[in-house]
């Protein structure tokens, strides 16, 4: 947590060099004395900008990536490259569990390479700002003009991380129910037949609560897609635990992922089967400790968008726990689900008995699947 807001390091002469390289002067512009915050990759400086005699100044930062930044980004990535198959190598020679550590350390480098590239986390902001437009609880900083390949400028957001907010326990648990539905349910249940978009770096440092109460979304450099078929696949796992059903489990996981161990996926299904049996509710929790152990046991290769979902599910869980012990990821997902649901009664009437084309993610022939299984269930 320490590592989440560190203090600037780098010279302000130096950003603010780059600021006039990537945009020149511009009339009303006032750059602070002092850097707001420094990251791995990025300085945020705040400014203010009157764009006119007439409209009120308007608080914002510029995000600009710090010198020298690129060259060295690119050196560790050539390392990091190297790294999966020295590790390969070794844990051969010391019997140790043959993980998959090429791929994963060549996806991780993709992955961190987008860390330099402001263009897409523009994108990505504007994606998320149309996303969210509805949600009052949440706020996305909008862009401002002045924004490059090396320099983002958007609002000035002001407000502290939600692990620091001084609030009730019952502020702090709605708080924890809003990080859930904003950050997991509400792109799960949403209904494009394409990718949708999940932040896939929720740190503290990347969560505030503003002012007014809302919970600020920041740093969008880092998202990671889940498909449609992803989607389909997570729930159908889900209801097939619930019925108990191992060959349509195992066949949801396999489409997860590249299994190449049908037989210690079959064994891992079964024995997440028994705890279903036993009484764990087969939720995201349930799912993702599964999915570990297929990992850990060399039986499945996932790809890196799914990996990141993982990683970011692990980072978010951590920063629920502190700020609010009472909502569990797996109720919220499951009440917004079922809301959902509701939603969607009136335009299945005439849908097509096997459409999938819901939030949900399930067809009616999926329903009346699970209303015939119900006693096992």
């Amino acid at each position: 947590q320490g590592l989440e807001s560190l203090a600037p390091t780098t010279p302000l002469e130096a950003i603010t060099a780059i600021i006039r390289q990537e945009w020149g002067q511009v009339a009303g512009l006032e750059v602070a004395s002092e850097a707001l915050a420094e990251a791995s990759v990025a300085v945020v400086v705040p400014f203010v900008w009157r764009d006119s005699q007439q409209s009120a100044p308007r608080q914002g930062v510029f995000k600009v990536l710090r010198p020298g930044i690129e060259e060295q980004m690119h050196e560790e990535l050539a390392i990091w490259s190297a790294l999966g198959p020295f590790l390969e190598e070794h844990c051969a020679i010391q019997g140790l569990p043959a993980l998959d550590y090429r791929n994963t350390l060549d996806s991780v480098c993709r992955l961190l390479a987008n860390e330099i590239r402001l263009d897409h986390e523009q994108t990505h902001l504007a994606r998320a700002a149309t996303f969210y437009a509805h949600s009052p609880t949440v706020l996305i900083p909008s862009l401002l003009p002045f924004c490059t390949a090396r320099m983002t400028a958007m609002e000035r957001v002001e407000g502290c991380k939600v692990t620091a907010a001084e609030a009730s326990p019952g502020e702090r648990h709605r708080l924890a129910k809003t990080l859930i539905e904003a950050l997991i349910a509400q792109p799960f249940w949403s209904n494009p037949q394409s990718d949708t978009y999940f932040h896939a770096d929720p740190h503290a440092g990347n969560l505030f609560l503003t002012r007014d109460g809302r919970l600020a979304i920041l740093d969008w450099a880092l998202v990671t897609p889940l498909s449609k078929a992803q989607r389909v696949a997570v729930v159908q796992t889900v209801v097939s635990a619930l019925m108990q059903d191992e060959a349509g489990a195992s066949r949801s996981i396999a489409s997860l992922g590249r299994s190449s161990d049908p037989a210690a996926l079959r064994s891992a299904v079964a024995a997440g089967l028994r705890q279903v049996r036993q009484g764990t509710f087969p939720g995201m929790n349930w799912l993702m400790a599964l999915l570990d152990r297929l990992g850990t046991a060399g039986a499945m290769q996932f790809p890196e968008e799914l990996t990141l979902f993982r990683k970011a599910l692990l980072t978010l869980s951590g920063v629920i726990r502190d700020v609010s012990a009472q909502p569990s990821i797996d109720e919220a997902l499951l009440l917004t689900g079922l809301t959902q649901c509701f939603r969607e009664l009136a335009t299945r009437r005439s849908a097509p008995f096997d459409s999938r084309a819901f939030g949900s993610h399930l067809s009616n022939a999926d329903g009346f699947s699970a209303w015939a299984g119900l006693p096992i269930a």
